[in-house]
């Protein structure tokens, strides 16, 4: 009890939430008089003080259950419709958030690629020769490959490789140790990172937190549903490209050149500033109607991206990508903090239409939206993939009789149900 009590205090310390322990809330029922019966019914033999013991569980199991449909007779209807809504905007945020990290930090990539591109162009002859060299402009993108399956991969220094993208100077980091193929492990949070439910991993030692395949700690391993790899897509800008075959002004081109750059690093900016503030927003509605303690997997999945970038650096990548990714989780940061100030002031809050909103807003935008779409139906297939299996994890001693005063244990009378339900059901089928 005195566990429940420590949880209750912080709930209503934390989220407001006042959940009383008192003769109106608790409800003692035990299932020992149904374990008998199922047991009695197996011509399993019993005592008569037994038997006595077992009645008397379930007179009181009788008067707990009758008092607890009392109780929720006088609680008024919950809104069932509603509580669908808020798990379905749940679950939309919650598989955005990953995507939304990762996008954020493509757009750094692609901005430090502009960047360069933008400085190279400054450094070229006003010649028409010269510029044509620089018609082609990289864009790195993430090809995405569904894998069929879910799999536990290794994200620590030993177990991944820093890979350099192609056609510029930048590099990623490759997860290419995979220490359990076809994981199809329930629980998974998606909010959580890293993700305690990965120490049911049947890859994880329970008793050292080590994994078995690759040495690692079990928090450097990481649960994934498809692979995502940055690609280059060296596109040919058409319009300068017009502009050089007909001759015109050198100095003039070069300029426009350089605009678009400008031009391109600002559109990519202000889509990373909607991601921002939307991921706040997102933030907002998950802490305000959830009973746990809320988990910013959003600023965790930022962290684990710096993390990569200074292997990244320690490679040779400068530094330039390294210190955005640190602005942008500070950025983050304050402006989560602005926000949840001003809704605590006003008493408003982030709505249900107003999450679907923002992910429509999301998937139109010009640079990145059809990536986030992506990412975000693979997450969607992923997770519907593995709902269709699940590793179920049994601890044998919980199933035998807890109490000494009886000799018999529920598991040795479990084959004789299961063969008693099984000539029912053919006898079922056979009626039918």
């Amino acid at each position: 009890m005195n566990p429940l009590k420590a949880f209750l205090e912080e709930l209503e310390k934390n989220n407001k939430i006042l959940i009383s322990l008192n003769k109106s809330t608790i409800f003692c029922l035990d299932n020992e008089a149904f374990r008998f019966l199922c047991a009695y019914k197996s011509k399993m033999n019993f005592s008569k003080k037994d038997i006595e013991e077992f009645s008397e569980s379930w007179r009181r199991s009788a008067e707990e259950t009758k008092r607890l449909i009392n109780q929720v007779l006088t609680v008024d209807p919950h809104n069932v419709i509603e509580s669908i809504q808020l798990n379905e905007a749940r679950e939309t945020i919650l598989t955005l958030t990953k995507p939304l990290a990762d996008i954020a930090e493509l757009i750094e990539t692609n901005v430090k690629i502009q960047n360069d591109r933008k400085k190279e162009i400054e450094q070229t002859k006003a010649e028409l020769s010269q510029l044509s060299k620089n018609l082609q402009i990289p864009q790195i993108y993430l090809e995405v490959a569904e894998l069929g399956y879910p799999m536990t991969v290794c994200t620590s220094e030993n177990c991944s490789t820093v890979q350099k993208i192609s056609n510029t100077d930048q590099m990623q980091i490759i997860y290419k140790t995979v220490c359990h193929n076809h994981c199809y492990l329930e629980g998974i949070k998606l909010e959580t990172f890293p993700q305690p439910q990965l120490l049911n991993c049947w890859a994880m030692n329970k008793e050292t937190e080590v994994c078995r395949i690759c040495g690692c700690v079990w928090s450097l391993h990481t649960h994934i549903n498809f692979t995502q790899v940055k690609k280059t897509k060296m596109v040919e800008d058409e319009n300068i490209k017009i502009k050089i075959n007909n001759n015109e002004d050198a100095h003039l081109i070069k300029e426009q050149m350089i605009a678009e750059c400008e031009e391109k690093i600002e559109k990519y900016k202000k889509e990373q500033a909607i991601i921002i503030e939307t991921c706040t927003r997102f933030g907002s509605f998950l802490k305000a109607n959830a009973i746990l303690p809320y988990n910013d997997a959003f600023d965790a999945y930022v962290q684990q991206c710096i993390k990569e970038e200074e292997r990244c650096v320690a490679q040779g990548a400068s530094q330039d990508k390294l210190v955005a990714l640190k602005r942008l989780l500070s950025e983050y940061r304050q402006e989560k903090e602005v926000l949840e100030r001003s809704m605590k002031s006003s008493g408003v809050k982030v709505s249900v239409e107003e999450i679907k909103s923002l992910q429509q807003k999301l998937f139109s935008l010009e640079f990145t939206g059809a990536q986030i779409k992506q990412l975000f139906e693979a997450n969607q297939e992923g997770h519907r993939k593995n709902d269709g299996y699940f590793e179920m994890h049994v601890n044998p001693a919980k199933y035998f009789h807890s109490k000494q005063k009886s000799s018999w244990r529920f598991g040795s009378m479990l084959p004789k149900m299961l063969t008693g339900l099984g000539t029912r059901s053919k006898s079922a089928n056979a009626q039918e």
